[in-house]
């Protein structure tokens, strides 16, 4: 037999003459519904609007471009048999797997052409739009005052009567001052109760944008920050009330989020970021703080071994000026302080510490803990140690600390803090570069045995976590995106199946027979793909078993109409 070629060239233009229409109608009416609300708030202008719309009508593909496939070839299909077009070609001797030809190569190019856009424009498209609605945020705070909502930074809520821009401000580097006038800030714990709270007649903002030309010391590049100041006001923490004439509460970070959710990111990209995890802030910052045990523990390594076998231990200070403490061990406290033993007890702890001017001070204490903290040093991590003296004597030398004065005058106090000082390895100058994996590798030795090092045991635990979280959402996103595709191409076979057989119903009823088992399909793959996020691998049955129920039910329609 013959192809049928110009049968199949007039059902394919009648099939793809209804998709396109459906789909064009179906991405108004869902881009409208996505702008009407940043519109209503003043966040998007009339022209931006319009734009928005454009950029969001391709992320919205994902949704629409399934439904549009089965509602358009239910529509093509059924107007075919209505019109006794499908009947006539069975007369003539062209079977049903013949007259569904059209719509199988329809189906194909539309699944296909969904999974290219999922896996590489979509996510572009998706993170363009969002920026539209979040990169002015000097526009973001005007509109949310001006129709009096809040505004959330970081861990602070902010509220005001009244707000005036002043544009960039040179004198700071910020790209917008604003004054906001009736202010309430309050900052909130991580657990969400709050933490202090406050109310001023004016408030200053100064916003560096993520990406910006002056980046936050100490802050990873891409964070944008806030500052502000609160004049003229009363402020609450604890249970203390304070009046205060200005005040200026730590910055608030602005992360770039869009680089920090796997659903910006396209199938390649999310390749590289399920072998190197890192490249997301949640993951990295537990890195460094498991680099940063690692290096603590490795440091105290250092000083008990020293303290062990010699009984004294050798530190530098900023100077380069050596420190020599004297004790027997020291012991991690509950507060993840280091307790000095001293050498017998009821013995003082003994330091020396040697100046700049070749002098020695010399303190005998009652008892002492070592402090670590991480501080940036030229740009970089470095871990450092603080010792604090309690109940300190002067036994000799005539010397000043700086920071710690003692002027060269023997006495007692009751404390003297020592530091930022540092050991001879310095540990994490070298932890803080390896990945993730690495880092793992060196902690497994702690953390696999019967008896875990619970100092380097919850760190490595955190970080495992959020490792394993990431890779769930990836792999739950990777297969959403696949599933999607799979169903649109299914949907449109389904769709002309049903209509096939359904010929001689009601219109409405073939267009609910065809979008009931659509829709089903649509919500079991969402739904799987959050209980994937939240299980792993479990949850891709309920992802995928959408899809296969749209394949049981076109292949039952099918065999009910090939009996025909």
């Amino acid at each position: 037999m013959r192809i049928p070629g110009t049968l199949w060239r007039h059902m394919a233009l009648e099939i793809w003459r209804v998709v396109l229409i459906t789909a064009a109608v179906l991405l108004c009416v869902v881009s409208f519904s996505a702008v009407i609300k940043f519109l209503a708030e003043g966040k998007l202008g009339p022209i931006d609007a319009l734009r928005f719309m454009g950029v969001i009508a391709v992320p919205m593909m994902h949704y629409t471009l399934p439904f549009a496939a089965g509602f358009g070839a239910t529509l093509a299909y059924h107007r075919m048999v209505v019109d006794g077009e499908v009947l006539a070609a069975h007369a003539g001797g062209i079977g049903h797997r013949a007259v569904l030809m059209p719509a199988l190569l329809a189906a194909i190019v539309l699944g296909g052409g969904l999974a290219f856009l999922n896996q590489s424009v979509i996510p572009r498209m998706l993170e363009r739009s969002q920026r539209m609605i979040t990169q002015d945020i000097a526009k973001l705070v005007s509109a949310s005052i001006e129709s009096s909502q809040s505004i959330s930074f970081d861990s602070f809520l902010l509220h005001a009567g009244s707000v005036k821009r002043f544009g960039p401000d040179t004198a700071s580097g910020a790209t917008e001052r604003m004054m906001l006038t009736d202010v309430v800030a309050v900052e909130f714990d991580r657990k969400g109760v709050i933490r202090s709270e406050a109310t001023a007649r004016r408030a200053w903002l100064w916003i560096f944008p993520p990406g910006g030309p002056d980046p936050m010391p100490g802050v990873a590049p891409g964070v944008g920050y806030v500052r502000m100041r609160l004049e003229e006001g009363v402020g609450f923490s604890g249970e203390q009330l304070v009046r205060f004439s200005e005040l200026a509460p730590d910055p608030w970070l602005l992360p770039d989020s869009f680089r920090n959710d796997p659903k910006f990111y396209s199938n390649s990209e999310m390749k590289v970021l399920r072998e190197t995890p890192e490249l997301m802030n949640g993951v990295d910052q537990r890195r460094v703080r498991l680099a940063q045990r690692l290096a603590e523990r490795h440091t105290m390594a250092e000083i008990k071994g020293s303290l062990q076998s010699a009984g004294r231990a050798k530190l530098t200070d900023t100077s380069g000026q050596s420190l020599i403490l004297r004790a027997s061990d020291v012991r991690l406290t509950p507060e993840r302080r280091w307790a000095v033993i001293p050498s017998t007890p009821g013995r003082p702890i003994e330091v020396d510490r040697f100046m700049p001017d070749g002098t020695l001070a010399r303190y005998a204490a009652k008892s002492a803990v070592i402090v670590t903290q991480a501080v940036e040093t030229e740009g970089l991590p470095t871990l450092t140690v603080r010792i604090v003296l309690s109940e300190v004597s002067t036994v000799s030398g005539s010397t000043g600390i700086s920071g710690s004065s003692v002027n060269g005058a023997s006495g007692d106090r009751a404390e003297l803090s020592l530091g930022p000082l540092f050991s001879a390895s310095r540990p994490l100058d070298d932890l803080i570069g390896r990945s993730s994996a690495e880092l793992l590798e060196i902690a497994s030795p702690f953390t696999d045995r019967e008896r875990p090092d619970m100092f380097l045991a919850e760190a490595t635990a955190d970080l495992l976590r959020q490792i394993d979280k990431l890779h769930r959402e990836i792999l739950s996103k990777v297969h959403e995106r696949w599933a999607m595709s799979a169903a649109c191409l299914v949907m449109a076979i389904a769709g002309a199946v049903t209509a096939m057989r359904l010929g001689t119903a009601m219109p409405l009823t073939v267009y609910l027979w065809s979008f009931i088992p659509a829709l089903a399909g649509v919500i079991t793959i969402t739904s799987g793909q959050q209980l994937t996020h939240d299980m792993g691998a479990p949850g891709l049955i309920v992802l995928w078993g959408g899809v296969g129920l749209l394949v049981l039910y076109t292949l039952i329609s099918y065999l009910h109409v090939a009996r025909h």
